[in-house]
């Protein structure tokens, strides 16, 4: 195992297909009425879990 080149491919991945999705996923603002007491209205929720892979919660 080349240990150089698996450091190499795992920061690839890190930099290019893990951190972008997540730093989207964070902008997103929180639905806590504390954060914007209109987020229901303002579709948070759903632009959070329109992203792929992302299952939307169960309401209770």
């Amino acid at each position: 195992m080349d240990l150089g080149r698996l450091t190499d491919t795992l920061d690839r991945l890190w930099t290019h297909e893990v951190m972008p999705p997540l730093i989207e996923y964070v902008e997103i603002p929180c639905e806590s009425p504390d954060f914007d007491p209109d987020w229901a209205r303002n579709g948070h929720m759903d632009r959070a879990t329109a992203r792929p892979g992302v299952q939307r919660p169960r309401t209770r």
